[in-house]
């Protein structure tokens, strides 16, 4: 099923020229195995990371919540599918995008529920790269503070950032995160939807952060840990090897 659904994020991007293609490639297995097969409420789920809007797009469309006609509006002049997820689209309580703002959304959201007994956690997806901005560990602290146990954060590893490796910048999420007391931490296949979804299930008493190992451009064999792939439009020839491939 995620095949079918990475021919049709790779259509998108093609079809209206698009970048952020293999970041979108490299959580499209995360949000399908939380909304599709974990069957989480979409709007329980913070997409940090916007820039990968077109994954959660489709994953909206294979629920039926998108439409066919609305998903081909995507990137288009007044569409609500933006490139980067907007409040307005009703599809997200959020408008996300500037990096290192997500964590903190969601642990506003915890703390609310927690207030009004609902147990309900709130999932909150983000980049590695992103995981450098210091807002971010503000928010932590702050969900270990308040013991948000309904907190799972879910890092979509791919080891790239806009302009190169993410663990050059701050070090890696292991050394800083594995350790820390009132969190819990464990590491996951990013693409195998049981594993990270047995993780989650096994979480409790703290906030949970996730580092779910991915691979950047995940299915396109040429875009794969390919960081150009951060910026670059498919070609026709590129996009027809890719579906191809798939």
């Amino acid at each position: 099923m995620n095949n079918q659904l990475r021919k049709k994020l790779i259509q998108l991007h093609y079809e209206k020229q698009s970048i952020h293609l293999g970041s979108s490639l490299s959580c499209l297995d995360i949000l399908a195995a939380l909304m599709i097969d974990f069957k989480v409420p979409y709007k329980d789920v913070i997409l940090s990371k916007g820039h990968a809007s077109t994954a959660l797009y489709v994953v909206l469309n294979e629920l039926g919540i998108v439409s066919d006609e609305q998903l081909s509006s995507y990137f288009e002049n007044g569409t609500v599918l933006t490139a980067h997820p907007i409040a307005k689209s009703n599809l997200v309580e959020f408008g996300t995008g500037s990096l290192g703002h997500g964590i903190s959304l969601a642990a506003g959201k915890c703390k609310a529920r927690k207030l009004k007994r609902d147990h309900n956690p709130v999932y909150c997806v983000v980049s590695d790269g992103e995981m450098n901005e210091g807002s971010v560990y503000e928010a932590i602290n702050f969900a270990i503070q308040h013991q948000l146990e309904n907190l799972i954060i879910i890092v979509d590893n791919n080891g790239l950032q806009g302009l190169g490796e993410a663990d050059l910048v701050l070090g890696d999420l292991a050394s800083t995160f594995s350790s820390r007391q009132g969190l819990n931490y464990v590491e996951v296949d990013g693409h195998d939807s049981v594993g990270l979804i047995d993780a989650i299930k096994e979480n409790a008493g703290a906030p949970l952060l996730v580092n779910a190992k991915t691979i950047k451009g995940k299915g396109v064999s040429f875009a794969e840990n390919n960081n150009d792939w951060h910026y670059s439009t498919l070609s026709k020839e590129q996009y027809i090897k890719a579906i191809a491939a798939l």
